[in-house]
Formats: C-alpha cells, sequence, structure tokens
C-alpha cells in the first residue's frame, strides 16, 4: 500500500533525483533538494529582521544576523530526524 507521502513526494519530484548527494558519510549519501537552501535563507531573514529584534532588543544587526543563520541551519539539519520513527 501507497501512502499519501509517498505519492505526494513521488509528485514533487523527490524520486526522481532532484536532490543532489553533498556529503557520503559511511558510505551513505546525504541529500538536500534544491530548495532547502531557500528555506533556510528565509528563516533566517525572517528571524533577524523581525523575530530577534523583538524577543532581544539592543543588540547589533551582526548579532541578530549570526544568531538566526545558525538557528536557520540548526532547524534544517534536525528536521530529517523528526521523520526516522516514521520508517
Amino acid at each position: 500500500m501507497t501512502s499519501l507521502t509517498e505519492v505526494a513526494a513521488f509528485r514533487l519530484g523527490r524520486r526522481r533525483g532532484h536532490a543532489h548527494a553533498v556529503w557520503a558519510p559511511a558510505g551513505v549519501p546525504v541529500t538536500v533538494a534544491s530548495s532547502w537552501p531557500l528555506g533556510v535563507a528565509l528563516t533566517a531573514w525572517a528571524m533577524a529582521d523581525a523575530l530577534l529584534p523583538d524577543a532581544v532588543p539592543g543588540r547589533s544587526a551582526g548579532a541578530y544576523a549570526a544568531t538566526a543563520v545558525a538557528t536557520a541551519a540548526a532547524l534544517a539539519s534536525a528536521l530529517p530526524f523528526g521523520r526516522r520513527d516514521r520508517g
């Protein structure tokens, strides 16, 4: 039986090789879809521009940018681990 997630992934082209292998620890290729850098960039921009200045006022723009980029990268790297238990 095919799940709805598998059908959606196939229709979006994820099964057709649109992701690029960027790293292969222990021979297991790690792939990144072309939309991930855009998602990280938009998340970092939203955090640095709107969220962090309201949450922690009085810091420099560089501090907001560095914190936003680090947080967006951590979020993006943690997302694949959330699907580990779903097979």
